[in-house]
């Protein structure tokens, strides 16, 4: 079977893909090169700097609630598609790992710890690869057929119980397994 896809789906979906990513990167951004050195001391950026440095486990666990869950699912209600979780159950690893190797007050940050994150680096681009392929190169053309499943056999609540069943429930998956990075 051919799938073939809609130019101006395919770049749209491109185009979420990488945007979601901003903020994502942003926030990890934030902790480990701004708050280091920052001078601003409003009160806002003063509790995240402090929370993202003090506990980065909490930092990592609110930004992926708020970046991942509840936008995602915003945007899975818009395009009635869960499909955006499926190519970042392969890109946010590293991102978390890497997030906690620049942290300001990480440790042994040693060559094994380097290896290990390359290593991350290659699985996320290999399974990537290998998911896309699997797909035919089309972007969020198809959500994962359990989700879709769900979505026939709940048609009326699905747009709800979607939040917690796509998002909530791979959230303690996706910032658990980076827990031994």
């Amino acid at each position: 079977m051919k799938l073939e896809q809609p130019f101006r789906e395919k770049a749209l979906n491109i185009s979420i893909l990488f945007l979601v990513l901003i903020p994502i990167i942003g926030s990890g951004y934030f902790i480990d090169v701004y708050c280091p050195f920052r001078n601003d001391e409003s009160e806002i950026v003063h509790k995240l700097c402090n929370l993202g440095i003090e506990n980065p486990l909490a930092y990592v666990n609110i930004s992926f609630f708020v970046l991942v869950c509840v936008v995602f699912w915003l945007i899975s209600l818009i395009q009635r598609s869960t499909w955006l979780i499926d190519p970042y159950w392969t890109i946010l690893p590293p991102l978390i790992a890497l997030f906690y190797r620049l942290h300001p007050h990480a440790r042994n940050a040693d060559f094994r710890n380097d290896i290990s994150l390359a290593l991350l680096c290659v699985w996320s681009v290999r399974l990537t690869h290998s998911y896309f392929r699997r797909e035919k190169w089309c972007v969020g053309m198809r959500e994962d057929w359990r989700f879709e499943d769900m979505r026939y056999k709940n048609a009326k609540h699905f747009w709800i119980s979607s939040f917690f069943l796509a998002y909530v429930s791979q959230w303690f998956m996706l910032v658990g397994i980076t827990q031994i990075a």
